[in-house]
């Protein structure tokens, strides 16, 4: 399937540092008219064009006992120089899931939060 090799490849570029991701704001047409939250954001460009990955949660509803509940899922997505949405994929390829992991150690920069604290440590051993 074409779109978990583009997921894998994204990841492998991610993951050597030749794909960067920001932290921003989800689109408008993510969070308008809508109860959906995104707590994480991320944006990049690959070869010109502007991919978005986002941690979306929402209501869904549990029939069986008639109440709402909280869940979540990860999104891809493609979106124009507008800032609007053109096309986004929810499903669960663990391609995905790899990806977003990846993404999110990177605008965490836990590697070099990792040496950070660590350096004294090494220092004192």
């Amino acid at each position: 399937m074409q779109i978990t090799r583009l997921l894998s490849e994204l990841t492998k570029l991610t993951s050597k540092g030749q794909l960067t991701w920001q932290v921003s704001d989800p689109p408008e047409s993510l969070t308008h008219g809508t109860n959906d939250v995104y707590p994480l954001f991320l944006q990049s460009e690959y070869k010109e064009q502007r991919i978005g990955l986002a941690q979306r949660r929402y209501q869904a509803f549990d029939g069986d006992n008639e109440r709402f509940y909280w869940t979540e899922e990860l999104v891809f997505m493609f979106i124009d120089w507008r800032g609007r949405v053109t096309w986004e994929t929810r499903s669960s390829y663990a391609a995905l899931y790899t990806l977003f992991e990846a993404a999110r150690e990177q605008v965490a920069d836990v590697d070099g939060i990792l040496k950070k604290l660590l350096s004294d440590s090494d220092d004192e051993l």
